[in-house]
């Protein structure tokens, strides 16, 4: 299935309420819901009408290295410039391939691929090039284009083209082919479209008409992928490890807090860096003692569930090396807090150890609920009857290398 959605920039304006929350943007959650569910998504209609004149004629492709067949060098070079845009994969000929080529086609025959088969190309060089490609085990699809010039028939290649097709299994059967006429003449576009070769006005269309059928594959390759059904019983086990109030923040607030969000990833049995709330200076000593006799140096957070970015009011220090330094830290935190914001509630310094590891990457994930997805399934039409819907889609993103935990 293709879908398309309107709507993707509409929340855009909107700030997050966390750095981490942006990255779980309405759009994001939906992206996500639709690999999950197994559909290929464009972002346009027309896009949707490509994709699905692309998928009506071919089912799928088996991989995502594709063949390029030209007379005309320039456009050969154009749909790899594309190819490479788009996330393709250029592939490559095989030297029994090479071999083949050479034995039929002209000593001007380019060796690699794009195969340009040059300008005076008749239908029987077009017939030898492209049965060649088709046997070739190093593609997984081949792109035939025709460019017009005045030492060939542009009709008599298409001609060729169709004659070889009705020698293969049926559509759908074997590796996929598609075509540019750059001559649109009626009389080749019809000769493919009735031998099951999708046509594209350009190279770039049938480019990007091949990354459909990659996509569409990959797309219900991930369906296939889903978990099963947690088993029953599986949720309520996991809130009371987690505290009963699981993935609630607490009145007037909006997200978890480090401590909570330990607790959670704990009840899953998710590593993640610990944590420990000192409400002063001297708690922030204390739970700092031990990582500095381990030889770990320590990091340290403002808490205040009205401060969201708590760079914003200088609120934290890192590389803290000793007890002086923690309390000095500590102290300066608090004070800037109050303050830059007198009227936010300060619950006092998170504590953390500084994980500092060579070649480390840090994970920033964003949760967002929507209320027509469901967790586990992708996408399902909004309910009508009454009662409200709590499903949940999710989005990540990969920053550099960690310079602290995250939390």
């Amino acid at each position: 299935m293709v879908v398309v959605k309107s709507g993707r920039h509409a929340q855009g304006a909107k700030a997050a309420a966390t750095h981490t929350g942006a990255l779980a943007g309405a759009d994001a959650v939906y992206d996500a819901a639709f690999r999950r569910a197994g559909l290929l998504r464009v972002l346009a209609l027309d896009e949707l009408f490509a994709a699905a004149k692309t998928l009506g004629h071919l089912r799928s492709a088996p991989g995502r290295r594709l063949a390029i067949l030209t007379n005309g060098g320039g456009i050969g070079v154009l749909a790899v410039d594309r190819l490479v845009d788009l996330g393709g994969t250029l592939a490559a000929l095989d030297e029994s391939t090479v071999k083949r080529l050479d034995a039929v086609l002209p000593p001007t025959l380019s060796r690699s691929n794009p195969v340009d088969i040059v300008g005076d190309a008749d239908g029987s060089r077009y017939t030898a090039a492209l049965e060649a490609l088709l046997c070739d085990r190093e593609n997984d699809a081949v792109l035939v284009m025709n460019v017009p010039t005045a030492l060939a028939s542009s009709t008599e290649a298409a001609d060729a083209v169709t004659a070889l097709m009705a020698r293969r299994p049926r559509p759908g059967a074997g590796k996929p082919v598609l075509g540019v006429w750059l001559g649109r003449e009626p009389g080749a576009l019809a000769a493919l479209e009735t031998a099951g070769v999708p046509t594209y006005t350009t190279e770039a269309g049938a480019v990007r008409g091949y990354t459909y059928l990659v996509r569409y594959r990959e797309a219900a390759a991930g369906a296939d992928g889903n978990p099963a059904e947690p088993a029953r019983g599986f949720r309520g086990r996991h809130c009371r490890r987690a505290g009963g109030g699981f993935g609630r923040a607490g009145p007037g607030r909006q997200w978890l807090d480090p401590l909570e969000v330990t607790a959670l990833m704990a009840a899953y049995g998710i590593p993640i860096t610990p944590v420990t709330l000192a409400r002063d200076a001297d708690a922030a000593v204390a739970a700092a003692a031990p990582l500095l006799a381990q030889g770990s140096q320590v990091a340290l957070k403002i808490l205040s569930p009205d401060i969201p970015h708590k760079s914003d009011v200088d609120g934290v220090r890192l590389n803290l090396a000793s007890e002086a330094a923690v309390r000095a830290a500590a102290t300066a935190i608090l004070a800037r807090a109050r303050e830059l914001r007198p009227e936010a509630r300060i619950e006092g310094i998170t504590v953390h150890p500084m994980i500092l590891r060579p070649k480390a990457r840090e994970l920033i994930a964003g949760l967002g609920r929507r209320p027509d997805l469901r967790p586990g399934g992708g996408v399902r039409p909004r309910r009508h009857r009454g009662g409200s819907d709590r499903r949940q889609g999710a989005g990540l993103a990969a920053a550099g290398p960690a310079p602290y935990p995250t939390t």
